[in-house]
């Protein structure tokens, strides 16, 4: 029973952290793009 709701709790971890580096990636691009001109 633990076990499993740890293994959810990862799961829901990773994904955010997936959100925030996706995020972080994305605001990369922009600033590259705006220091370009």
């Amino acid at each position: 029973m633990l076990e499993m709701q740890m293994r959810q709790q990862l799961n829901r971890f990773q994904e955010l952290l997936m959100e925030e580096i996706m995020a972080c990636m994305h605001e990369n691009d922009i600033l590259k793009k705006l220091l370009k001109y």
